[in-house]
């Protein structure tokens, strides 16, 4: 048996241990792969892609994970594939979330010069990252099996946080019992890559209004998402929610009420009217601010996600009109009046005659007032009838 199987092997038989000691309530949650409440229900991700991939947007934290590790693809819903495994200063060749000063010592070339937490790239995530998507979860593997489909049983995966004290170790994540570790850096492991650290900027506005007519769709004026620093991208999910079937559309696309989006993303918002007075939806917007290492790694393994919020109100307001007689009004008619004369405001009743006059009214709308059926009225007014005949004797 090789050194790393039989370390990860004697591990897991202490985690058994460990948890065959505690009370038999923690294994009645196990049967339930992520129990609620828990920061991994299935209700706390948002499901999409970002650039193509298929991706899970975390709404605890606003971190945007792949679903599939590293190596695998995603396909009719599952990851396929193995995985792919190296050792830690290969991933972070490409993926170190974060340049440091002397990232040399741990394998990773000082000429390596990134910041993708600004970017918005894919990168590693961090010790406290992995650990947060474990949460709540049964083990083998610890993670929600439904967003991260055919996550291997025995995975073990590098973060992106070296260890402070030693530079020829760095912090890994067992993801069967949602263990973290200290490993040789030369060890093989998974990696499982993550986007976002920089949030968005706040909504430009608070409040947003749209005056409607009663079970009227209102659609709202386009915003533009925006990234808090201009010259990187920010990554996060929206959601949507209130009275009115409220939905958002991104780019043009299908109309939703749950999104994974990113700075430069054009919304447009809408909602159904009330038939009086307003209904209000609240579009919120969430990411993440995301402490990278610091120099010479001293905070390695304390690097975290700080989840940020912004939101927009939207309301779509009914106004009240009270319906009222119009210019036709009054006026004699040899013909029963009609057309737009009939009510300066609100809308007409179908007209009548009778008892020496046209009479009609006004219905209000939004919660206005009506006037009565016969309200408004025009006399008749006097008519000639001319009659002609061949031959012009009549009977």
């Amino acid at each position: 048996m090789s050194s790393a199987l039989a370390r990860r092997t004697s591990r897991r038989l202490l985690h058994w241990l460990a948890l065959l000691s505690a009370c038999a309530a923690p294994m009645l949650a196990q049967a339930q792969n992520c129990r609620t409440p828990s920061p991994n229900t299935d209700d706390d991700y948002i499901l999409g892609e970002a650039d193509g991939e298929a991706s899970a947007m975390h709404w605890p934290t606003g971190l945007v994970w792949k679903r599939c590790s590293e190596g695998q693809a995603f396909s009719g819903g599952q990851c396929t594939g193995a995985t792919a495994s190296t050792n830690w200063q290969s991933w972070a060749a490409t993926y170190l979330p974060k340049s440091f000063t002397n990232q040399a010592n741990w394998g990773v070339s000082a000429s390596v010069s990134q910041n993708l937490l600004v970017s918005g790239a894919w990168r590693m995530a961090y010790e406290k990252e992995l650990k947060k998507i474990t949460e709540g979860c049964g083990m083998g593997p610890k993670i929600n099996r439904a967003v991260f489909p055919n996550t291997p049983e025995s995975s073990y995966v590098w973060s992106g946080s070296p260890l402070a004290v030693g530079a020829s170790y760095a912090r890994v994540v067992d993801f069967y019992s949602g263990y973290a570790y200290t490993d040789p850096r030369y060890y093989s492991s998974d990696a499982r890559l993550v986007r976002a650290g920089q949030p968005f900027a706040a909504l430009s506005f608070s409040t947003e209004d749209g005056i409607a007519v009663p079970g009227a769709t209102v659609t709202f004026l386009a915003f533009t998402l925006a990234a808090s620093d201009p010259t990187g991208q920010a990554w996060g999910g929206a959601r949507i929610s209130g009275d009115g079937n409220p939905q958002f559309q991104v780019n043009g696309g299908a109309w939703v009420d749950k999104a994974i989006v990113k700075s430069g993303d054009q919304i447009i918002v809408r909602l159904t009217a009330p038939a009086t007075g307003s209904r209000y939806a609240t579009f919120t917007l969430r990411s993440g601010q995301t402490t990278g290492t610091s120099d010479y790694a001293t905070n390695g393994g304390d690097e975290f996600t700080a989840m940020q919020e912004t939101f927009a109100l939207f309301a779509a307001t009914v106004l009240a009109v009270d319906g009222t007689c119009g210019s036709a009004s009054g006026p004699a008619s040899a013909t029963a009046p009609s057309g737009g004369l009939l009510c300066a405001t609100g809308t007409a009743t179908p007209v009548t005659g009778s008892n020496g006059q046209w009479a009609w009214g006004c219905n209000g709308s939004g919660g206005g007032s009506s006037t009565a059926a016969n309200a408004c009225a025009a006399p008749y007014a006097s008519q000639t009838l001319s009659l002609s005949a061949s031959p012009t004797s009549i009977t």
